[in-house]
């Protein structure tokens, strides 16, 4: 499947990816990948569906609070220089994880 893109559309090899294709190739890619190209793209980005494990609540609010702080030490200065911005994409990702696995504890009550 992936040979006949790798092609350009003018050529005798190429073929038009059906929407399935293009969803396994992006699963199999994995969010961390999609995330750098998506929101260009689209605006949007992904994050893996969490599993039916729950991490236990004390780590779960110590990983939150230790992201919190470094949002907080990082906008001390009252700006977000290329590097506060580099590391803060990092939270955030971790952020959207979080809330993920609050949503899914959240579906299990409902």
């Amino acid at each position: 499947m992936i040979e006949a893109y790798r092609h350009e559309p003018e050529h005798h090899e190429w073929r038009e990816p059906k929407i399935e294709e293009i969803l396994s190739v992006a699963g199999f890619i994995g969010p961390d990948f999609l995330n750098e190209i998506l929101p260009e793209l689209i605006g949007q980005g992904v994050f893996w569906v969490p599993d039916e494990s729950e991490p236990p609540p004390g780590q779960f609010a110590a990983d939150a609070s230790e992201d919190t702080t470094e949002i907080v030490r990082r906008a001390a200065d009252g700006m977000f220089c290329a590097d506060d911005r580099k590391h803060l994409a990092a939270v955030g990702r971790r952020q959207i994880e979080r809330g993920q696995v609050l949503v899914a504890m959240g579906r299990k009550v409902a």
